[in-house]
């Protein structure tokens, strides 16, 4: 079994949708179970998401990222300490996500076409994505379906570093972080 990385080619339906353009909650935490040994199939995955009421709107904007923290927590049970924080600071995100095993991240993307105000705004792009990481050692993590079909190797800050210094168009930061740590 491998991860997900190429969400992009994925045809399977989820919700009133398909997974190739709202599954990246199921594929992340469907990469977080088998990354850390714990088998989930994807069809219990998503099937698990729908009946919890993960989805927002049938669907249609993804999956609440609650739905997947619950699902973790009550999948993983005492084998790991799952832990849920809501920020949109990198820096916070970066010292919450320090010493996880596995970490979660939603991150909020928006783009805007420069010129005039009301041009600019008639023209907003936006988009949520959430992916998957393995801790790599330190604060370094593997990042599985980061952006949609990669796998990427650096800490939290250096991967929003990448997106916002104009390696992509517009700008991103994080909307909240799951972490999974082993108890010991």
């Amino acid at each position: 079994m491998q991860t997900i990385n190429n969400q992009h080619t994925l045809s399977d339906k989820y919700g009133n949708g398909f997974s190739r353009s709202n599954g990246c909650a199921w594929i992340a935490a469907y990469n977080v179970f088998l990354l850390s040994g714990y088998y989930l199939s994807e069809e219990e995955i998503k099937n698990k998401l729908i009946g919890s009421n993960g989805l927002i709107l049938g669907g249609t904007f993804g999956t609440r990222p609650k739905a997947v923290y619950r699902l973790l927590k009550d999948q993983f049970g005492d084998k790991f300490k799952v832990g849920f924080l809501r920020s949109l600071s990198v820096r916070r995100t970066e010292e919450f996500a320090v010493g996880s095993e596995y970490i979660i991240i939603t991150n909020f993307w928006y783009s805007r076409a420069s010129g005039r105000f009301l041009q600019s705004f008639k023209s907003i792009r936006a988009a949520a994505h959430t992916f998957a990481g393995r801790c790599g050692g330190g604060d370094r993590f593997e990042f599985h379906n980061e952006t949609y079909n990669s796998k990427v190797i650096c800490t939290v800050g250096e991967l929003f570093g990448k997106k916002n210094n104009g390696q992509l168009p517009g700008r991103t930061f994080p909307l909240c972080v799951i972490s999974v740590r082993k108890c010991y």
